[in-house]
């Protein structure tokens, strides 16, 4: 039938249907892609913001969705996307409109994405879940030479009831994610004993480079110094001794070419809890007030013995909602519907003790932050400046340049 009170398009899924749908990690952001007019895409933003998925309503921008959760905006003010919505068994109502939706929400033009928690009743009703994937329980893909090593326990519970018979009710819910997954294998050089010994001749051959790729190595003449190759050969007394402290620091390699395996982490827990609190009076007022949290912490990947093996650093992330509401029945033709709503967002990220750029030999350097071992090497080539400068990563970038090869 044509709607004619609301100029948007919608379609509402209760409790019942949010629970038989299939959600890849009962995230509930993935309920958005049943609306027939949203595409999700990878996650947008940084590391710094929480892990969500990103969509496209109606052919808006991934990040232009209004969401609301029990009336209160539920945007997360770093990058736009949503806040984190809780998981299923604690969401009573999700809707998603799109089109012309109402000046009241025109926040975003995208569409807006409605979210209402779970209440109280006069009877205590309760749940409790654990969903368990593993790799015991995985068949193997067709093109895989062997199968999920994903581990993934979500269990928690709900519980809710009566305060006080027909006026004050409670709902609470809580949800934890622990995640662990083989540790995936990559690799890095570094440099083997020859280079050490200033012989660059295997590195800089078709051996290390591929067949017809190997290069002369020449000279480079620094501010002090000349730093002549003879048939891709260096004294290796010219080596620039802090670059030997942090090779001392490497693992040894028996790889020809200097290559090394190892395993990077990828590991997460999640903790997830929803209060709420109703409450029906006097004088047709009806009141609310609800609270969520979400705790996510993902540790670093670094193994604890392979200073290359860092990618991220450790993160903590904390996210609380909180919102209050009144609706006030004036009369049979007017309605008074208040909302509050308090957001706080926070992502930490903390370091491990690896060594400082002090401890290589590395002079005049303070760092601003604890020791993080993220190095990057740049070969500066052109006219001006003929030099090497390593730049050493802690907290932030800083540029030392080295007086010698």
């Amino acid at each position: 039938m044509v709607e004619t009170r609301n100029t948007g398009i919608g379609q509402i899924l209760d409790n019942a249907r949010v629970l038989e749908l299939p959600l890849n990690g009962r995230n509930a952001t993935e309920l958005i892609a049943l609306s027939g007019a949203a595409i999700t895409s990878p996650t947008r933003g940084t590391s710094r913001n929480y892990p969500t998925i990103a969509v496209s309503v109606g052919g808006g921008q991934d990040n232009g969705l209004s969401y609301r959760m029990d009336g209160g905006t539920h945007n997360d003010p770093f990058n736009n996307l949503n806040m984190p919505l809780p998981f299923p068994d604690a969401l009573q109502e999700f809707k998603v409109e799109t089109s012309a939706i109402p000046a009241r929400h025109g926040q975003h033009s995208a569409g807006l994405v409605s979210v209402v928690t779970k209440s109280g009743t006069n009877q205590f009703h309760g749940s409790a879940f654990e969903f368990v994937r593993n790799e015991a329980f995985n068949a193997r893909n067709t093109f895989a030479n062997e199968r999920d090593s994903l581990k993934r326990n979500q269990f928690g519970g709900t519980f809710g009831g009566p305060i006080v018979g027909d006026r004050l009710f409670f709902f609470t819910g809580y949800q934890r994610t622990m995640k662990r997954s083989a540790p995936s294998t990559t690799f890095a050089f570094v440099p083997t004993a020859e280079v050490l010994n200033g012989d660059f001749r295997r590195i800089a051959g078709d051996e290390c480079r591929g067949a017809g790729r190997g290069v002369t190595l020449r000279g480079r003449r620094d501010i002090r110094a000349d730093f002549p190759f003879v048939d891709n050969q260096i004294d290796p007394a010219l080596l620039s001794p802090v670059a030997k402290n942090i090779a001392a620091r490497l693992p040894q390699t028996t790889d020809p070419c200097g290559r090394i395996e190892f395993s990077e982490r990828e590991n997460e827990d999640e903790h997830q809890w929803v209060t709420r609190a109703d409450f029906s009076g006097e004088y047709s007022h009806s009141m609310f007030f609800r609270y969520s949290i979400h705790r996510l912490t993902s540790p670093s990947d670094y193994n604890g013995t392979i200073p290359v093996a860092v990618d991220e650093p450790n993160w903590a992330r904390k996210y609380q909602s909180g919102v209050f509401g009144d609706t006030w029945s004036i009369n049979n033709n007017l309605i008074n519907s208040f909302r509050v709503t308090l957001i706080r967002t926070a992502n930490t990220k903390s370091f491990f003790d690896v060594f400082t750029p002090g401890e290589v030999g590395v002079q005049d350097f303070t760092s601003p932050a604890a020791p993080y071992p993220k190095m990057m090497i740049i070969d500066v080539r052109g006219e001006c400046p003929r030099r090497v400068r390593h730049v050493l990563t802690a907290g932030h970038s800083v540029v030392h340049e080295l007086d010698r090869l």
